[in-house]
């Protein structure tokens, strides 16, 4: 794996590095092959198992490519210095120290966890996140949040002199919280989010004019709220700067739709006079059901319009497999759930007429 992947970017650019990730080794020491491992070499726990492993990886890539090698760290946060200088590994890697938490709830400022980082390795690298690092199906960006953690890296950096030995930052920006969840914010969602994190970043700050120089890049007229998620005139977006930003647009709106679908369903006709129960029995009140059909077939048709525009908006960038995903993760459920209501609100309406 690492042979092509090296070969296939080598292709391309002079590579300098690679990162071989490592990162929530959660089930490790638990196969057989693990236990007897351990017992062979007289290893005390898991943690010089995985450090071993690291170590092989890590050597591999430098004598085979001569670059440098990137680990994520949370797997060492909790192994003493001399337990790493024995390893070898802090001579052969550099950690990448990733935390995606806002800064009221930032975990990493202990002053031990960084002089052991220092004393352990020349160089370290830091991870924030600017999308997909806060709920596991979100749409929009909380920007809010993201900008905060950039804030909470700001102080560390400041708090632990460690302006000259950090390398760089990554912004990560995940696509799904695993293999086998679902997609979180889009790329083209998440513009917005991405420049003010770099801005707040590079600023070591964030207020109003940070937010309007923000406002101005990415070509708005207007100030962009940092909660888009209940912006309501992103119009003056300037599209020929801002990638994506129609797909960003429609989005913005579904959340709208979505929220209009969730107060219908929360209607107090709806939820008291219009149960599976009572629709199975035909013990309906016609006035109950006009309370909330009408709306209901309005949105059931904004719906299905929303859904063609995003389609064609998704097809523009991604491929099919993903606009299916999101199209029927996101829209097809509500399209359903409200083709229902309608259905079963016009058959009931025909029953008492008749």
């Amino acid at each position: 794996m690492l042979r092509q992947m090296i070969a296939g970017h080598q292709r391309w650019t002079q590579l300098d590095a690679i990162h071989i990730g490592c990162d929530e080794v959660w089930h490790l020491g638990h196969c057989q092959r693990c236990r007897q491992y351990l017992t062979d070499h007289c290893l005390a726990d898991k943690s010089q198992l995985f450090l071993r492993y690291v170590r092989k990886v890590a050597e591999f890539v430098r004598k085979t490519f001569d670059i440098k090698v990137i680990v994520w760290d949370d797997m060492m946060r909790h192994i003493d210095d001399q337990t790493l200088a024995d390893s070898g590994l802090n001579r052969l890697v550099e950690p990448m120290v990733w935390h995606y938490l806002d800064a009221e709830c930032f975990q990493l400022r202990d002053p031990q966890l960084w002089s052991k980082y220092k004393h352990s390795f020349d160089r370290i690298w830091i991870a924030s996140a600017f999308k997909g690092a806060a709920k596991m199906n979100q749409m929009l960006p909380p920007v809010d949040h993201y900008i905060s953690n950039h804030l909470a890296w700001v102080r560390v950096i400041e708090d632990n002199q460690l302006a000259e030995r950090v390398a760089g930052l990554a912004l990560t920006g995940w696509q799904r919280f695993d293999h086998m969840t679902t997609l979180c914010e889009l790329m083209p969602n998440s513009m917005v989010s991405l420049m003010m994190c770099l801005f707040a970043f590079n600023e070591r700050d964030f207020n109003e004019d940070i937010q309007r120089n923000v406002s101005t890049f990415i070509g708005n007229k207007q100030l962009i709220p940092i909660d888009i998620n209940s912006a309501t005139d992103l119009e003056a977006i300037d599209s020929d700067v801002y990638p994506g930003v129609d797909l960003f647009k429609l989005c913005n709106e579904w959340q709208f739709l979505v929220k209009e679908f969730n107060e219908l369903k929360s209607n107090q006709s709806f939820e008291g006079a219009f149960t599976s129960y009572q629709i199975s029995l035909n013990r309906t009140n016609p006035l109950h059901i006009e309370a909330f059909l009408l709306k209901a077939r309005v949105l059931l048709f904004r719906v299905q319009q929303m859904r063609l525009q995003i389609e064609t908006e998704m097809k523009k960038i991604f491929y099919d497999t993903t606009v299916e995903e999101w199209i029927h993760t996101n829209v097809i459920r509500i399209s359903k759930k409200l083709d229902k209501i309608v259905t079963n609100g016009d058959q009931q309406l025909a029953t008492h007429v008749n």
